[in-house]
């Protein structure tokens, strides 16, 4: 009985890890919104099926391991799969962040959160955004700065204490009022960088698209402004315009390219990779 449970034990969690390991890598992917959206459920339907099967077996009286096969002649083999999976993968996952250490690299890491509700007056959320926030512990409307000193082998004298602001996933959906966007470009301006980067996940509304040229257009680096688009502004209907309206507030496309510059009479290579 103690030998079936534990292998029930290790099906589940391998069955755990699978399913968030398909479902982050259909996430990931630059797939149209609907067909996404119906493998996801298509996905969640069968992980959770197969939780239920499992738990209608306990429940009936049989041992824990009868669960995975009863009446379902494939399910032992796909729970042997499951915990060879969860051998193999856990421990893979489990193992880099016992040992992380902060890089050699980072001399120095301090971050400091703004309620950007409460520094605005107002509360700019709506749909389901609006909802999920009356949650305890969520992270709506906050706004993490975070600023890091790197040591860089061989840099360049006339490069030493460059400084760059690096946005990432905006997300533009329209749930967090525009409001909040014109908060963190305000937010980025201050820092007074040299160079502007944004990695992605910026739009993923049509109803949005007014947004990027009254916020991102308004962001400020004497040096250059550059971004890369991510899986979720893959996701609009036309992704060439999305790149002419980010063009159009004065950000450079780096998507798969590569940009050859001056930062202070030193020349410097610049690429940007979209690949998930």
């Amino acid at each position: 009985m103690a030998l079936d449970v534990l292998l029930a034990a290790l099906a589940l969690i391998g069955h755990l890890a699978l399913f968030l390991a398909c479902f982050n890598r259909l996430h990931a992917v630059g797939m149209h919104r609907r067909p996404r959206r119906v493998l996801e459920l298509l996905l969640v339907c069968f992980s959770a099926g197969a939780v239920v099967w499992y738990g209608w077996g306990w429940i009936s009286g049989r041992s824990p391991f009868a669960g995975w096969h009863s009446g379902a002649p494939w399910l032992p083999t796909y729970a042997n799969f499951c915990r060879v999976f969860a051998a193999a993968t856990v421990p893979c996952w489990l193992w880099p962040k016992m040992v992380a250490r902060q890089p050699s690299q980072l001399t120095s890491c301090q971050s400091r959160t703004i309620d950007v509700g409460a520094s605005i007056g107002t509360i700019p959320l709506s749909g389901q955004a609006r909802l999920l926030s009356l949650f305890p512990g969520n992270e709506f409307l906050r706004l993490e700065v975070c600023h890091k000193t790197l040591r860089v082998s061989n840099l360049p004298q006339e490069l030493d204490g460059l400084t760059i602001t690096h946005l990432s996933d905006l997300h533009f959906t329209g749930d967090i009022g525009q409001a909040y966007f014109d908060f963190v470009v305000d937010e980025a301006n201050r820092l007074q960088s040299d160079v502007l980067v944004i990695s992605g996940d910026i739009i993923e509304s049509t109803s949005c698209e007014p947004w990027l040229h009254e916020t991102l257009g308004r962001l400020q680096a004497p040096l250059g402004k550059y971004y890369v688009l991510g899986n979720h502004d893959k996701r609009m209907p036309d992704v060439v315009h999305v790149r002419k309206l980010l063009n159009a507030t004065g950000l450079e496309d780096l998507g798969g390219r590569c940009s050859q510059v001056e930062w202070r009479g030193c020349q410097v290579l610049l690429a940007g990779n979209e690949r998930p």
